[in-house]
């Protein structure tokens, strides 16, 4: 009688390993990763709200882009916020 065993590893959730229906373990480390994306995206837009322009160009902005970080203002920027 052989027997297998395999054991869901968060590497195995990033990855979209696919086993079958996505269980709650593969559910739950998708929304985190999902979370932890959003809030890494709020971080970057806080930053880059308060470079200058010239600073955004730079880096590589166009003026568009530029604009369109300037035209939302952002509170101060907080990992916690």
């Amino acid at each position: 009688m052989a027997t297998s065993i395999h054991t869901l590893t968060p590497a195995d959730a990033i990855a979209g390993n696919d086993h079958g229906p996505a269980g709650f373990l593969d559910r739950f480390f998708q929304r985190f990763i999902e979370a932890r994306e959003r809030q890494a995206r709020s971080i970057v837009r806080q930053h880059l709200s308060a470079l200058s322009d010239a600073r955004l160009a730079e880096l590589g902005y166009s003026a568009a882009e530029i604009k369109e970080i300037k035209a939302h203002t952002y509170g101060p920027v907080s990992v916690w916020g």
